[in-house]
């Protein structure tokens, strides 16, 4: 029997490729050239570091990252700017999707005895979605950058909202609505919301994942293969012309149709509808534009050494909260008589502007990414920051409720000024 042959003493071209526990394969790396101090003088070949520097790493040697388990062998695409036009229209136009998608939810799982809350399932929805999304993201990017902001930031974060969850909790501890039960049960039903929405947020993430693991990867035309040469393979510049030619100027036309038929279902839908969609249809977009302008605070360079990573969403999140809490309060006065158009344009504001501008999917998918953070060198630190985020959101969430809605329901209620005085209910 021969004896065993160690792979180390192969040369680099002709060592096994290792297999990991999730199934990726891992070519060896090939060395440089050889300095006259070192021991082997191994040939370097630039085509096989090419093509091995192509080939995904297994997760031991990959950053910890939201991203990871995507086709690393797709281009790389610029992010778009602030005000690109394109981006600008798909957010419209998604935005417009996601608050009909809310409200329809909301209204199909309103019923007399109903098990859980109406607003679960916007919130498990485009949680789980955000998740497939974020993981599919080089692929998405394929058809243009702008294409991922619409689907993730537009469509996910317009189905789910931070503020009107914020709003129902607060509503369970304070017995809002008047319910016969003592402080106690209003404790355990905020918590049944606050915990519930938070777990199902996170859960229905990574089913978004394990879907994205389930379904085979796009076969694009233009993603690289790994079995090119680097002198034969396309640049990204002329990979985008090739497929997304076309693309801006028609995510652009259907951004701008969408929000015009928006108009137009408004200006002859009948009045009816008004507070129930239509209304709410022509403030989404604004806010969902400006919780992604927002957003750009996440990667200020100024913030990272203060461990604020995550500034944009905290921001969009306790603005419209904050709004939100305005408006209900407004509807709510009895010396305040507001007109039919004033308490239509209430409701737009807090189902339209207020639930595109807060989020929970962009919230459960930082609130992962935290906590995978230093996880690979047993590092804690990420976890620490995830909590500490997800507790300061919830509690300046509150704070807010209870400084503008809840010290002018507690005055006006001892005053006997307090109820409901828009037709619209939330």
């Amino acid at each position: 029997m021969p004896p065993p042959i160690d792979p180390k003493a192969l040369p680099t071209t002709q060592r096994p490729i290792r297999f990991d526990s999730a199934h990726e394969a891992t070519a060896p790396t090939p060395s440089r050239p050889s300095t006259p101090g070192q021991e082997r003088d191994v040939q370097f070949d630039p085509a096989l570091e090419a093509t091995t520097q192509s080939l995904p790493r297994s997760p031991a040697s990959r950053p910890p990252s939201v991203h990871s388990g995507v086709d690393e062998r797709l281009p790389k695409v610029r992010p778009p700017s602030a005000y690109d036009p394109p981006t600008l229209a798909l957010l419209s136009l998604f935005a417009i999707l996601g608050t009909l998608a809310r409200l329809g939810l909301n209204a199909l799982n309103t019923y007399d005895g109903q098990s859980v809350f109406p607003l679960l399932w916007s919130q498990a929805i485009g949680c789980a979605l955000m998740g497939f999304f974020t993981f599919r993201k080089a692929e998405l990017e394929v058809f243009g950058a702008h294409v991922y902001v619409g689907l993730a930031t537009g469509l996910c974060g317009s189905i789910t909202t931070f503020s009107s969850w914020m709003l129902q909790v607060f509503q369970a501890y304070s017995n809002e609505p008047g319910y016969n039960r003592h402080g106690l049960h209003n404790v355990m039903d905020a918590f049944s919301q606050t915990f519930t929405t938070l777990g199902m947020s996170l859960a229905a993430l990574a089913g978004g994942r394990a879907l994205h693991r389930m379904l085979p990867p796009l076969r694009l035309p233009s993603s690289r293969s790994p079995s090119l040469s680097a002198s034969e393979k396309p640049t990204p510049r002329r990979q985008r012309r090739r497929s997304l030619y076309v693309s801006p100027v028609l995510s652009t036309a259907l951004g701008f149709a969408a929000y015009l038929a928006a108009i137009l279902v408004l200006a002859l839908a009948p009045h009816s509808w008004r507070p129930k969609a239509t209304f709410a249809l022509i403030l989404s977009p604004p806010g969902a534009i400006l919780r992604w302008w927002l957003a750009r605070l996440n990667t200020k360079p100024h913030l990272q050494p203060y461990g604020i990573p995550t500034a944009g969403t905290f921001a969009a999140n306790t603005l419209a909260t904050a709004l939100l809490a305005a408006c209900y309060l407004l509807q709510r006065v009895r010396p305040v008589h507001p007109s039919a158009v004033g308490c239509d344009a209430l409701q737009a504001v807090e189902d339209g502007f207020c639930g595109t501008l807060s989020t929970v999917s962009t919230f459960a998918l930082e609130l992962y990414a935290l906590a995978m953070e230093d996880k690979d060198e047993g590092n804690d630190k990420g976890r620490f920051r995830a909590w500490a985020y997800a507790v300061g959101s919830y509690a300046a969430g509150q704070a807010l409720m209870v400084l503008i809605l809840g010290s002018g329901m507690w005055t006006l209620r001892d005053r006997g000024e307090w109820g409901p005085r828009c037709s619209a209910e939330m």
